[in-house]
């Protein structure tokens, strides 16, 4: 700076050197570099190259849920307006299975009590898992302590889901099945409760227990 410099040419670099600061402090309260115009440019170009990387990527997975996910329900839907013969299906088009579905008592006899069993089911899972998951997360201090319930939860999952209910099923329900054998000596009952064999009862129980674990997990 020369010593011939007028008080107004200092004012005017003075207002310039505070301008610039404060665009600098703009841009980085904004994260963004200066020259943001060509930056964003920039930017932009990249992220639709990475989209598009993105994109392919994800495609094998997407044909594949496709292919084995919505083909198949779209084959349902369509196999529903066909008529089923002893020959197998007319493809011949028909809404007589939805008027059959919508004026038959026996299906939404059917389907209020899927509802009411998946409602009571998802209630009690609640009801039994949350203070698990929540005694889990928040009491149990050490990780070693919070995985050993899971592993032991998970065992029986490492069977199929046929072999489970099959499972609970015949050793623990019905007329000769532990739980009616254990009241029995308890001489809680004097014969076995029916209820225990195959009823709502037993399905409903059923699905509380082969299902609970999916109610703690993500809670814990």
């Amino acid at each position: 700076m020369s010593s011939s410099s007028t008080p107004e040419q200092l004012g005017d670099e003075s207002a310039r050197v505070a301008l610039d600061e404060v665009d600098e402090v703009e841009a980085i309260l904004e994260q963004r570099p200066p020259h943001a115009e060509g930056a964003l440019g920039e930017g932009r170009e990249s992220g639709r190259s990475s989209g598009w990387v993105t994109a392919a990527l994800a495609a094998p997975g997407l044909l594949w849920i496709g292919f084995y996910l919505i083909v198949p329900l779209g084959i349902s839907v369509l196999v529903s307006f066909w008529t089923w013969t002893d020959a197998g299906f007319d493809t011949t088009f028909t809404t007589a299975n939805y008027s059959e579905l919508f004026n038959d008592r026996t299906y939404w006899d059917n389907m209020l009590s899927t509802v009411v069993t998946s409602a009571i089911a998802v209630v009690a899972c609640l009801v039994l898992g949350f203070p698990v998951a929540y005694f889990l997360a928040l009491k149990v201090q050490s990780l070693r302590i919070q995985i050993a319930p899971f592993i032991i939860a998970l065992a029986p999952f490492w069977t199929s889901f046929l072999t489970r209910a099959i499972a609970w099923t015949f050793p623990l329900m019905g007329r000769e099945g532990a739980l009616n054998q254990f009241l029995l000596k308890l001489h809680v009952i004097s014969e076995p409760i029916p209820e225990f064999g195959f009823s709502t009862l037993s399905v409903r129980l059923a699905m509380i227990q082969l299902y609970i674990l999916f109610m703690i997990t993500p809670l814990f």
